[in-house]
């Protein structure tokens, strides 16, 4: 990005070479080897100014820091958290010209910004023979996001274990995507949220790539899939009981239908906020522990409660 250009470079070129895949050329103390000459005042004017602001995933938080500042002499700023939230306050500074961050751990959803040349060449400043050689990289060569190929690096892949269900609760066994057009997951499926960078869009992208944007359609608005962005919440949360809120859509659509008798439907629980209060004193991934004491609002006016916190034995947290 167009703002802190020196250490955005420095943390740019330090970082590819951590994410690159490993060769026996960049033992420890040796990732600077074959550094051109302008390396060393970038290190040199970086170790002056004295840390780095870099936003990503809370669980990088630890490494990245510890990793860049025993290699650098240079501390890390990280702000860690929701990736949504961190994108939008990164396009907030980038568009208004006041950047405070040098460094971003990201996706996709940044590719507008790369369109509105937002974005400095990347490609131009992978300085390091670990980053520009094509041969320290998987399958020798080195992968872009954007169709230029020098402003959004590819530095990871992942496999993703999606879906996921109780086998206890779904039998038999899901062994197709297309089992879960089948009535009895109707209103039972959650689904992070598409409308937001991160793994709703790339599983959005895979289904309506692989099955056709019906079937897409289908999935996500015909079986009444809940978006959520908090994988605690969609790994904890199940639809139960009967939803009584007059302010619940299907409710309300079905007590008109009715004639005014309130008609209670399936509860689907819409959670838009986190758990909360969370423990102030423990964290995990960097995030808040849950305890038996937090709740979750939903949309619709309920509030969802840890019936069994499902710990053995009973930990008290702070």
């Amino acid at each position: 990005m167009k703002q802190g250009l020196s250490r955005f470079f420095l943390f740019g070129a330090v970082a590819a070479v951590a994410l690159a895949w490993g060769s026996a050329a960049f033992a420890e103390g040796d990732w600077q080897a074959g550094a051109p000459p302008e390396w060393a005042k970038i290190l040199a004017d970086a170790k002056k100014e004295g840390h780095v602001a870099v936003v990503g995933p809370s669980e990088l938080a630890v490494p990245v820091a510890e990793a860049f500042h025993k290699d650098t002499g240079i501390q890390v700023d990280y702000l860690g958290g929701v990736a949504a939230v961190n994108q939008s306050r990164v396009a907030r500074e980038v568009r208004s010209g006041n950047v405070t961050v040098d460094f971003m751990f990201t996706g996709t959803a940044e590719l507008p910004l790369v369109k509105e040349g937002l974005f400095e060449d990347e490609k131009a400043k992978l300085l390091l023979p670990g980053t520009a050689d094509p041969k320290n990289w998987k399958d020798n060569k080195i992968t872009w996001v954007d169709n230029t190929q020098k402003y959004m690096l590819r530095t990871q892949a992942t496999v993703q274990a999606i879906p996921f269900y109780n086998p206890e609760a779904v039998k038999p066994p899901l062994t197709s995507w297309k089992q879960l057009m089948e009535p009895q997951f109707k209103g039972k499926i959650v689904a992070y949220d598409p409308r937001a960078g991160g793994p709703g869009q790339q599983m959005v992208g895979y289904i309506g790539a692989k099955f056709g944007m019906d079937f897409l359609k289908a999935l996500y608005v015909g079986q009444q899939a809940v978006f959520s962005q908090d994988s605690r919440q969609m790994a904890s949360i199940a639809p139960f009981g009967m939803c009584t809120t007059p302010t619940n859509p299907q409710v309300a659509a079905a007590t008109a239908a009715a004639m005014g008798t309130l008609t209670p439907q399936p509860c689907i629980p819409v959670t838009t906020a986190p758990w909360l209060p969370g423990s102030p004193t423990v964290l995990i991934n960097g995030q808040p522990a849950l305890s038996a004491s937090c709740t979750c609002l939903c949309q619709w006016g309920g509030v969802i409660s840890i019936a069994a916190p499902g710990m053995a034995p009973t930990v008290t947290v702070p």
